[in-house]
């Protein structure tokens, strides 16, 4: 988790959108964003700084057209998919 904090914290985009690490019962990780209501599931920490990559980059193409409100979930834990759940 170490790592995957520093990243976030390096970063000027996901230091000022990242409000909350979490890591939940099943031991995936989970981030929680200061705008909008989505989680962002990253699964396991295994290949964290690959899956944030994918994050940040969905967020500047494919949520301005969408709008930030539409997910309540945004996942990247499976490999080469971004999987999204709506409202």
């Amino acid at each position: 988790m170490f790592k995957l904090a520093q990243l976030i914290q390096k970063d000027d985009f996901w230091r000022d959108q990242i409000e909350q690490i979490y890591v939940n019962n099943l031991g995936e990780y989970e981030l929680v964003p200061m705008l909008g209501p989505q989680i962002l599931a990253l699964g396991t920490i295994e290949d964290y700084d690959r899956k944030m990559y994918i994050l940040k980059e969905f967020y500047f193409q494919g949520m301005r057209k969408t709008g930030w409100n539409t997910y309540k979930l945004i996942s990247v834990k499976y490999k080469n998919q971004i999987v999204c759940k709506r409202f």
